[in-house]
């Protein structure tokens, strides 16, 4: 939340965390890049809805559905047209939507690449 941060300053900005080991607020200081990079993992796409509290993932079935959970797993069975495919490939073949055209323009090509980590 935003009341976290302290101050911002000399390029630097500075915000309070919980020590989950130690169960303390403690303040950590990181250059602009560095903070505003880490905050925007937390923003999900458009569309994209976070679920961690409900099904195999809300902590009230962490025990009960771990066994469940992997006796799927072991069953999960590679269908063939799929395999070697990359996670693109795959989707445009279930939707017939290339993800690689720009979704407003639907004529430019998009890149996806990781961000460089900011030098420390």
């Amino acid at each position: 939340s935003n009341s976290r941060i302290t101050s911002v300053e000399n390029g630097k900005v500075y915000f309070r965390y919980k020590d989950r080991k130690r169960l303390v607020s403690k303040t950590m200081q990181l250059n602009t890049m560095e903070f505003i990079r880490r905050f925007m993992l937390h923003i999900l796409p458009h569309n994209f809805y976070k679920i961690r509290y409900y099904g195999i993932l809300s902590s009230a079935n962490s025990k009960t559905k771990k066994e469940q959970i992997v006796a799927l797993m072991e069953t999960c069975v590679p269908i063939p047209e799929y395999e070697g495919l990359s996670a693109i490939e795959v989707y445009s073949l279930l939707t017939g939507k290339d993800v690689s055209h720009c979704p407003k323009c639907k004529k430019g090509r998009i890149l996806c690449r990781a961000l460089p980590k900011p030098e420390t």
